[in-house]
């Protein structure tokens, strides 16, 4: 390679451009719920931003929101059959 008038080139510098940044692959991600009944729609946004994902991750609060409603009516029910386990029990010792 020679330059306009003939001589040749007597350097080389190679500009490296760093247009993007390097990143690395998520592993975890935000917990959507942050306390009990208390929930985070936005757990995903930091691994991907779209009206698509943000609905799905509604939905998956949604039956979030079911599950946790389900498995409190389960403990209710629970609590309410010992109470009423421990009454009878109790009425049945007043009886002896």
């Amino acid at each position: 390679m020679t330059q306009e008038g003939g001589h040749p080139i007597s350097w080389y510098y190679p500009k490296v451009w760093h247009s993007y940044p390097y990143e690395h692959p998520r592993v975890t991600f935000e917990d959507p719920e942050l306390a009990r009944g208390f929930y985070y729609t936005s757990g995903i946004e930091s691994f991907i931003s779209t009206m698509e994902t943000s609905a799905l991750m509604g939905m998956n609060v949604a039956q979030l929101i079911v599950d946790d409603f389900q498995e409190r009516e389960a403990e209710l029910k629970t609590g309410v059959e010992e109470v009423v386990q421990v009454v009878l029990e109790e009425e049945v010792v007043a009886e002896l």
